[in-house]
Parts: C-alpha cells; structure tokens; sequence
C-alpha cells in the first residue's frame, strides 16, 4: 500500500506538473528562448546580451515551480561568469556565493578552470593564474585537472614565475598520454636550464629530442647544456652526431658550439672546418669575437692569409676584439710578406688600449717594421715613444739596439749621436754604429763647409775604429778639413800618415791628390807633380772626373816647369778620359803651342775652342791669344782684327782691357796713332783701375809725340787725375761706412748712405757696386720693383763685380713674380757675365728650371746636359739635370725612354736625386696600372731613400691611389690617416685629407 501511496502520490505530483504546465503554456516558452539565447550569446562572445538574457529567464521563472534546477543553477553560473568578463564590480562576490550556494554543482567545480583557461587564451596571465590556482587546488586527477595545471604553469611562465611553473611542469611531463606533456618537459628543461640545472636540463630535452614540434629546437638546448656542464667531449660527440643528421635544421647553435668547443680545447686543426660549417649555414655576418676565434685557429695552423681574410672584417673595431684581430692580423701579414698592411694593422691595435699586453706588442712590432721597411725616421719616433711608454718592457735591450740601428739608417745623424751618446751602456755593436754616424754627420758638415765641427766629427768616429775602412775614410776627411781651414800643415801631417798606412788603400790614393792640390795652390808646382805624377799612375777606383782633373793640374805643372811636350800629352789626356774642363786643357794646349813657339798649332787649338765650345768661360782668353800669336809674329793688321772682334763680340768680359791696349799697341805699330790714341784713352776712361792703365798712360803719351800734339797729354793726366783723385783713403771710409750698414742689416740707412756716396764721388770705381747694393738692399726688404730697377742697371752698366750676383737675384725675383721670360733673360745675362764655371754652371740651372716652368721641354734637356757635361761643379748639379733626361721624355709620354734614364738614376745616386727618380718609376707603374709593382715600388722608395721626406711622403700619397684603384679601400684611408698624423709638410697634409673626404662622400 504504502508502495501505491507513493505511486499514486507520484502520478498526482507529475499531474499536477502537466496541469500546470498546461495553464501557462505561453510562460514556459519564452523563458526556455531567453535560456537558449543566453547560451548562444555566450558562445559568441556577446557577454553583456548574454547575461541579460539570462538574467531575463531567471526574472521569468521568478514564482514559478522550476522545470529544471539544472537550467536555472546554469543561469546564474552564466551571470557570475559574464560578470566577471565585463568587470562588473559585484561579479567576483557572485562568483563566491555560486560556488558556496551550489558546491555540489558541476557547474561550481568547473568555474575557476573555465575562467582560467578564458583569462589564459586572452593572455592575461594574472588573472589566469589566480583562478587557475583555485581550479587546482579544487580538482582532483584526470585531464581536466592536468589541463588546468598545464595552462597554470604556462600563465606562471608567461608571468616570469618560472620556479613556480617549474612543479607543475615536472608533474605534466610524467604523464605519457597527456597531449602537452612534450610541451612540459621543454619548458621544464628551458627553466632548467636558465636556473642553471643543465642536467636536469639535458634529461627534459632528451626525453623530446625526436618529437616533431622540438626536434630541430632540442639540439640547440643539448650542446648549450653539455657545454656548460664542461662535458665537451659528450658535446662534440652529439653535436657532431646531430649535424650529419639528413634533415634537421636552425643548427646554428649547435655548429657553433663545436666549433667554440674545438678551439677551447686548442684543437685548432678542427676548429677551422668547424667555424667554416657554421659560417656557411650563419645567414648574417658571425659574431666579432667568433670571427677572432676563427682567425687565431687560422693563425695557429699557419694559414696566415686564411687569417687575414677572416679576420678582416673584424680587425677595424674600436674594441677589444678588434684590438687583438688587428694584432693577428700585422702579425700574419708579416708572415705573407705584407708589410705595409702588417703596418696599418700594428698601428689600430696600438692605439686602442683594452688589452694593455696587446698594446704594447703591437706599438713594438710597429716601430719594428717601421724600421724594416727603411722608415726610420719614423721607426727612431715609434721606438722612443715605445721607451717612454714602456719603460720596464721585456723589449727594453731590443729596443736600444733598433733605436740605434733606426738612427744609422736615417739621416738624422745628429740626433743618433745624441741618443748613442746618452746611453749608459754600450755594445760594440753600437760603437760601431756611433762609429759610422759620426763619420756620416762629418761628412754632411765638411759638404756644407762647416769644417770645424766636420773636424770634431771625424775625431769621434776615429775613437772608435771598429771598421778600418771608415776609420780611413775619417782620417783623409779630417784632413780635408784641415784644408778646408787653411790649416795646410795639419792637413799635410793627416795625408801623409794616410800615405805611409799600406792599409790605406783608396784613400792613399786620394790623400796623393790632395796634396798635390795643396802645392799646386802654393804655386809650388814642382812638389805639386810629383804627387798628381804618382796619383795618375794608380787611378783604380777614382772617379773619371776626378782623375781628369789631376791630369789637367799635372799638365799644369808641367807646362810651369817649361815642360811642353808632357804638358801638351797630359793635356790630351784630358780630352781622351773626361767630359770635364776640355775647353780649358784645349787653351792651355795652345797656350803650350805659344810658348813652344809654334803659332800654327797654337792657333788651332785656340780655333777648336772657339768652333766646339762657343759658350766657354774660356771663349775672350782664346780670341786674345789668336789675335796676340799674330801680334808677336808682326802681323799687326791681322792682329788688330783679333783684337777688335774679341771687343766686339765680347764687350762684358775682363779682357777686354787687354784687348784694347794691345790693340792700341798694334794701331801704333801701323802708324795709325789716332786710332791707337782713341783706345788708350779708352782705357783711361773705362777702365781707370785696370792693370793696363799704366801702360795705356804711357801708349798715349808717345802717340801724341808721335802725331806731334805731346801738349794733349796734360789733358790726360787731368782725367787720370779725376779719376784717381788724391783722396781716396775718405771715398774708401765713406763706402766702407754705407756697407757696414748693409752688413749690419740696416737697409733703409744703408739706402740712403750708398746715394749719398754716388751723388759724393760719382766718378768712384766704387758707384757701380754702390748700386748693387742699393739693389740688394730693397731685396732684403721685399721691396720686389725697386730691387729689380737697381739690379737692371747694374747689369746694363756691366761695371761691378757683382753683375752676376745681380742676375741671379734678379732671376729669382722674377720667378717669384711668374715672370718667367724675365727671369730668363737675367739668367742669359747671367751666363753672358760668368766669370767662373760656378756661376756659369748656376746660369745653366736657372735657364733649365725656368725653361720647364715654362713647359720648353727642348731648351730644358739642352741646358739639362751642359750642366751634366760641366760635371759637378756645384754640389747635386749633376744629378739634377739628369733627373730631366727622364722627365721631358715622361712628359712627352715617351714611359720606355724615361723609365731607362730613372732606373739609371737610382743605380747612380743614394740621394735626393735617386729619391726623385724612384717616384717617377712609382709614378709611371701606377700610370700604366702595374699596380702590383707600384706598391712595391713605393716601399723600395721609402727604405732606400730614408730621409728624403719630400717624396716619400709624395709616395705614400701615390700610394693611396695604388690602393684606391685596387680597391683596397680601408688601406687607402690608413695609409692618408698616417700621412696627416706624422707628417708636417703642409702640402701633403692638404692633399691627403682631400684624397680622404673625398673617399668618405663615396
């Protein structure tokens, strides 16, 4: 009973359910459409349309008996969580009071999971985690539970919360079967790893190292992991392992690490093919200081120029990688034979101070090969520097003995033997260098006259004689300067020990020559012979212009001591052995012939003269001995002739005086005494203080006897007196007086001093030098137009003894003026008045130099060779003119021809002049892009002729543009960085920071 009771109490309930249910058919509906609307809002996001539609269900279903607790628990679920989604302030309350309100509710238990993975996908981890935490710690096993630890541990992860994520993810990656247990174990061995646990580390990746998704990352984590555990040889083993593998990529890390293992190990052999492999799979550029890495396991497996070129983009940086790459590199340059980039190399590292060691090697290794390339100017400033700066280093001796070595191959000799000097200690190694500076510094003082400090020089080397041929060589050289100062019997003393020496050997010889120049000027010509006599008959080793010029002095002996024939055959000598003073041994030749008394043969040697060397100093003397042969021989007529031409076409020279009483003489001997008498007092007038003046007194007084008129000749004494006045001792004062003036410097007074003088005595042999020195005074005081007007008349007058000083400095003030036309005439003027092979030969290097400003390349070559065919009168001629047998052909584009002359050239001098021809041999391989050789000849050019500064730097510009067409172009910019950092030539330094903006625009 009880049992139908309850189904009849049952069957009553579901009754009245339907009845119910019936009477409000219309009510239900609408509440199930707001339940359903509700859902689907959800699902779409639409959380504010949501909850009102839920919220509207709940109100609809408000008084009514509930269909379905289920739907309505829901509802209120739905409205907690859109709460929460749209920030409502109360919706964390509602959430609260939902999960108390219905515990038992699946909708409860699920609530802070499904928030949390809501908050998770949108990425805001906080919020995430905080309801994630409640669905852990609310959940028991199975995956829901395991999902919501997953996404708490990533939110713990995203959140940089990784020791807190790390337990969660230790738990996930032990469950096999769960779908992100690969993903735990990765980001546990990630943590791991980054918490410095790499075994723990290596055990996570190598449970996923096959696993689709990781197995390209796993071995990029493995080898960093093994790495930093030191189990390099596990390392190697697997990644060696993992990059023969067929299809696994992004390796980078792990070539990378073998080949980082490889060199910590010193394995460089393998290290090279290791950094290779990474290199080629690397997209970008390496890492500088894996590219140091690489190059020294280049370096360490002697492929230097594998090391360069590794190395070369990194060995430019302003950091410590760059300092040491740039130290490997100099050092492996050096190996392949590069000095001038081993060179640029030294220099950046020795500037940058990171690693104080490498500095320190590298500002030594610079100065070393500063010096090796024959830059020792440059090598003696590197060195010091390097002394001051290290002044402990284990290269101090090294040092030394370079500086010392910088200094001998400089020209710097006065600054070698200041250091030598100063040293403390020295080795015979460095007395023998001391040794042979101070001889060199000798030398350039005894070239530049300066023969007392010469003198001391020479002592010095002698203190030391280590090698015996400088010792000889100081011994003669400090006799010539005993000569140079007059000292005649010290000089003779030095020659003679020389003489006595049988180890002497060329210098024996030389000090024979010596002396005989010593007696000859001594007039003392029968000692004089015997030493030119004994000097001739050994000339080996001598230079020909030299031995040339003893036969001319021998011949001179002889030809005093009435010797003719030998003086005659030595004279012949001359003409046969040497370019030099041919026109003088034919003069004396004939001047031989004359006192023989043969004037046919006299005659024509003076003729030969005349005929093969018209512009001789020796051109006025020869027509003077023509003209006297026929006036000793009675051809007077003849005679006159002579005698007129050499006035005529000669009017400027010092014969000319001469010329005139002679031919006064010989009129007088015609009878034609008014002719004579026209030239004696010719001579009176002109040429009052001339040695023939007293005989031409005495020609016009017996002319005018002879003519009858012997009254005129008191009008002559009256202008012999005028011109001689009697007080000569005040005109000599008041001279003297205007030029200690002009030595003092005091140009304005002495101006004024030297007018009043010729407005004083206007008929004074003094006026025709005042005016020189009027000249020369406005020239001291750069007054260009007055100095070149006094100096125009002085050279129009022809009367002072400074005619030719007067042309040359009116030739160099015109030059300076670009009057080059000028200057030329001047120099013609010049030359028109030389009245010795010096100022002859000057006159010939100014029309030279001024004919190439001028671009006349033809009349340059001409003068070029009468300097060369003059030989070296003045010091460096020579070489000078011969530089233009090369030039003007360069010019002309003829490089074969002017390539010949310069090389000669550099076989021929050590000096400015070989200097000069190797630029223009660098100059023509870089014209016609031997570019190779163009380098090299620079370097050749820089050690060869250290010290002439001019054009090595010039090369080194040259150099640039080497570089620039090779494009090389780091070293261009390094070698123009250096020029405007060490040199001070103005010019060069201009043009090299042109080269250099020039090449920054590009």
């Amino acid at each position: 009973m009880s049992f139908k009771r309850s189904i009849l109490t049952l069957g009553i309930t579901l009754t009245g359910l339907h009845a119910t249910h019936a009477q409000n058919t219309l009510g239900y509906t609408e509440s199930e459409t707001h339940f359903r609307n509700g859902l689907e809002y959800f699902e779409k996001s639409n959380f504010l349309a949501a909850r009102q539609e839920f919220d509207e269900y709940l109100k609809s279903r408000s008084g009514l008996l509930p269909v379905s607790d289920y739907n309505q628990v829901t509802a209120e679920y739905y409205i907690a969580v859109t709460g929460l989604y749209l920030n409502y302030p109360e919706a964390e309350i509602q959430v609260d009071r939902f999960v108390r309100n219905h515990a038992e509710h699946p909708k409860a238990q699920a609530i802070f999971g499904d928030l949390g993975r809501f908050y998770y996908e949108r990425g805001e981890y906080d919020r995430a985690a905080g309801y994630l935490e409640k669905a852990v710690r609310n959940s028991g096993s199975g995956t829901k539970s395991l999902e919501n630890s997953y996404r708490l541990a990533m939110s713990y992860y995203q959140l940089r919360r990784p020791l807190d994520a790390l337990p969660l993810f230790n738990r996930i990656k032990q469950e096999p079967t769960f779908p992100y247990a690969p993903d735990a174990s990765y980001y546990a061995g990630v943590i791991n790893y980054e918490n410095g646990n790499y075994r723990d580390a290596s055990q996570d990746f190598v449970r996923i190292q096959n696993h689709e998704t990781y197995r390209n990352e796993v071995p990029n984590w493995m080898v960093a992991s093994l790495y930093h555990q030191n189990q390099f040889d596990e390392l190697l083993s697997y990644g060696e392992k993992v990059l023969a593998q067929p299809g696994l990529g992004n390796l980078e890390e792990v070539a990378l690490y073998v080949a980082e293992v490889y060199y910590e190990k010193g394995n460089y052999k393998a290290a090279v093919p290791a950094y290779e492999r990474y290199r080629s799979m690397k997209a970008d550029k390496v890492q500088p200081v894996v590219a140091l890495h690489h190059g020294f396991s280049q370096f360490k497996n002697g492929n230097f120029q594998g090391t360069v070129e590794v190395l070369k983009p990194v060995a430019a940086g302003r950091d410590s990688v760059g300092q040491y790459s740039a130290y490997l590199s100099g050092i492996s340059y050096l190996k392949i034979n590069n000095p001038a980039f081993a060179l640029t190399a030294f220099e950046h590292a020795s500037r940058l101070s990171f690693n104080p060691s490498v500095q320190e090697e590298a500002s030594f290794n610079r100065a070393k090969v500063l010096l090796e390339m024959g830059n020792s100017a440059d090598a003696i400033r590197a060195f010091n520097e390097f002394a001051q700066r290290y002044p402990a280093s284990r290269h101090e001796e090294e040092v030394t003995q370079l500086t010392a070595e910088a200094y001998a191959g400089s020209s710097n000799n006065a600054g070698a033997i200041a250091y030598i000097e100063g040293l403390k200690k020295r080795s015979p190694e460095i007395n023998a260098t001391y040794q042979r500076l101070t001889f060199n510094q000798g030398i350039a003082e005894f070239n530049a006259e300066d023969f007392p400090n010469a003198g001391r020089n020479f002592d010095k080397s002698l203190k030391f004689p280590v090698d015996e041929e400088i010792t000889m060589a100081a011994t003669y050289f400090k006799g010539e300067s005993y000569k140079g100062l007059k000292r005649t019997d010290n000089a003779i003393a030095v020659y003679n020990q020389l003489l006595k020496n049988p180890r002497a050997g060329l210098y024996g010889k030389k000090s024979m020559y010596s002396l005989g120049y010593i007696y000859y000027n001594q007039k003392n010509y029968s000692r004089a012979l015997t030493y030119f006599k004994d000097f001739v008959a050994n000339t080996t080793g001598i230079d020909e212009q030299v031995v040339a010029d003893a036969y001319v002095r021998l011949a001179d002996c002889y030809l005093a001591a009435k010797n003719y024939d030998e003086a005659i055959r030595n004279y012949d000598r001359v003409a046969t052995l040497g370019k030099i003073e041919k026109d003088y041994a034919l003069f004396q030749k004939g001047r031989a012939f004359v006192y023989m008394n043969r004037p046919v043969e006299a005659r024509r040697q003076f003729d030969i003269l005349l005929n093969t060397y018209p512009q001789s100093l020796y051109v006025d003397d020869a027509l003077f001995q023509i003209a006297d042969v026929d006036f000793q021989e009675g051809g007077y007529s003849q005679a006159v002739k002579g005698f007129t031409r050499l006035i005529n076409e000669q009017p400027k020279s010092y014969m000319v005086p001469a010329a005139l009483l002679r031919r006064g003489q010989a009129y007088y001997n015609l009878q034609s005494y008014e002719l004579a008498i026209g030239d004696f007092k010719r001579i009176l007038s002109e040429y009052p203080s001339s040695p023939s003046a007293n005989s031409a007194l005495e020609g016009v007084q017996e002319s005018l006897n002879a003519v009858g008129r012997p009254e005129e000749f008191s009008q002559v004494l009256g202008v012999v007196r005028k011109n001689n006045p009697q007080n000569d001792k005040l005109e000599d004062v008041e001279f003297q007086n205007a030029n200690n003036l002009y030595l003092a410097g005091r140009y304005p007074n002495a101006i004024g001093a030297f007018n009043d003088f010729i407005r004083s005595y206007p008929s004074s042999k003094y006026v025709y030098d005042a005016r020189y020195y009027i000249g020369a005074s406005y020239d001291k005081q750069d007054d260009v137009a007055n100095a070149l007007r006094a100096y125009a008349r002085v050279i129009q007058e022809n009367r002072s003894q400074y005619v030719a000083e007067a042309a040359e400095r009116s030739a160099a003030l015109e030059i300076g003026r670009g009057n080059h036309q000028n200057a030329i005439t001047s120099y013609r003027a010049l030359l028109r008045n030389a009245q010795s092979k010096k100022e002859q030969v000057t006159a010939w290097m100014g029309l030279m130099d001024t004919y190439w400003a001028v671009y006349n390349l033809d009349s340059t070559l001409h003068f070029a060779r009468e300097i060369a065919g003059a030989g070296n009168i003045i010091q460096g001629a020579v070489g000078k003119a011969q530089l233009f047998y090369g030039k003007v052909p360069y010019e002309k584009g003829d490089y074969a021809r002017a390539t010949e002359e310069f090389t000669r050239l550099t076989k021929a001098y050590n000096d400015e002049t070989g200097a000069e021809a190797k630029y223009w041999l660098t100059m023509i391989l870089f014209k016609t892009r031997k570019y190779q050789d163009a380098e090299a000849s620079v370097f050749e050019l820089s050690k060869q002729y250290d010290g002439y500064d001019y054009w090595r730097v010039r090369s080194f510009l040259l150099l640039a543009d080497v570089y620039l067409a090779t494009n090389e172009i780091s070293q261009a910019k390094a070698t123009l960085n250096s020029i405007i950092e060490n040199s001070e030539d103005q010019e060069a330094l201009t043009a090299a920071k042109a080269k250099l903006a020039e090449i920054e625009k590009k």
